[in-house]
């Protein structure tokens, strides 16, 4: 990947555009990276891909969720002893 500075890319932005068509351009600024310009094609695809692997995730912690959920049924019989194990588990703390 190809690597210039702010100022650089200020002065020649034409040079910087046909740049980035080929390949993706780091841009600098005080020698920390700032902005990485890809083609819009490229960042269409980026995009794409990590809102599909934002989905799956999603999915698999809703999955987590409902198991832990379904496996935490039938523990209490009643709210008085959902109560008493909250009332319980504070008193460790203390």
């Amino acid at each position: 990947m190809k690597t210039i500075s702010s100022t650089q890319a200020q002065k020649s932005f034409g040079e910087l555009v046909t740049s980035a068509i080929k390949e993706p351009v780091s841009i600098t600024k005080h020698a920390k990276e700032i902005f990485v310009i890809v083609p819009s094609h490229e960042y269409h695809e980026m995009k794409q891909a990590y809102e599909k692997l934002a989905k799956k995730i999603l999915r698999s912690k809703k999955r987590i969720a409902s198991s832990y959920i379904g496996s935490a049924k039938g523990l209490f019989g009643s709210i008085e002893e959902v109560d008493r194990f909250i009332s319980e588990e504070r008193a460790l703390w203390r």
